[in-house]
């Protein structure tokens, strides 16, 4: 058991590698290649929302990151990992989809 949740304490520190670097891509390199929706299409207009998505993935992987600090400082337990991971991903999507619709219109 002690594996599984060596594994997970591994997926969020990369979860939120990878969102600060893919925000850093988006919000000051200006790759257009990671302005997608949540099905892999490109957005029509992608500089009107590159940097939202770039402010939305910063913000999202630093609070993994942050987390994942938080973790072995705080003690805090596996039941609680879920939910907060859960939480982020739930906040992540939320806003992705509605930049979705707005790009639609």
């Amino acid at each position: 058991m002690i594996w599984l949740t060596i594994i997970f304490y591994l997926l969020i520190c990369i979860a939120g590698v990878y969102l600060v670097w893919k925000a850093y891509r988006l919000g000051i390199k200006k790759d257009l290649r990671y302005a997608k929706k949540l099905n892999g299409v490109p957005y029509r207009h992608p500089h009107g929302l590159i940097r939202k998505i770039a402010i939305t993935d910063l913000a999202i992987g630093l609070a993994f990151i942050l987390f994942a600090i938080a973790i072995p400082l705080l003690k805090i337990k596996f039941e609680t990992w879920k939910l907060f991971v859960g939480g982020l991903v739930l906040i992540r999507l939320s806003i992705l989809m509605g930049l979705a619709r707005k790009d639609e219109i």
